[in-house]
């Protein structure tokens, strides 16, 4: 999937608001069991067919999944009615020594370099 941090809220928004699936698709991915203590997930996360429940401290909870490849950690959720969504796309910052895609070393360390991406964030248009 290609697409911008805004093109997976919108995604978000309209498969937790129930406008992609049928009723009974969207029942089955949002049936859940608990995710082991030990993955990683904030505690009380549940796992669901694509889908991970999350559970607030103030009540109710988000939906989510994330993902990384070419460089980015990529982290999307919606409330689960879909009315509010985030996603948090970050590429970490390679060190001196690093081997940057191409095989090529990075940027000297004494000489300052550009934060390649910035951390996108946007609210789905209701």
């Amino acid at each position: 999937m290609v697409g911008t941090a805004r093109d997976l809220n919108r995604f978000f928004a309209a498969l937790a608001s129930g406008r992609l699936l049928k009723p009974a698709e969207l029942a089955a991915m949002r049936t859940t069991v608990p995710v082991p203590q030990d993955s990683g997930h904030p505690q009380r996360t549940r796992a669901g067919l694509g889908l991970f429940f999350t559970p607030l401290s103030c009540g109710g909870g988000y939906l989510g999944h994330g993902g990384s490849g070419f460089g980015y950690a990529i982290r999307a959720a919606a409330t689960a009615d879909g009315r509010r969504t985030i996603t948090v796309s970050a590429q970490p910052l390679r060190g001196p020594g690093d081997r940057g895609p191409s095989g090529g070393r990075t940027a000297r360390p004494d000489r300052p370099r550009p934060v390649p991406h910035q951390l996108n964030t946007h609210s789905a248009p209701r």
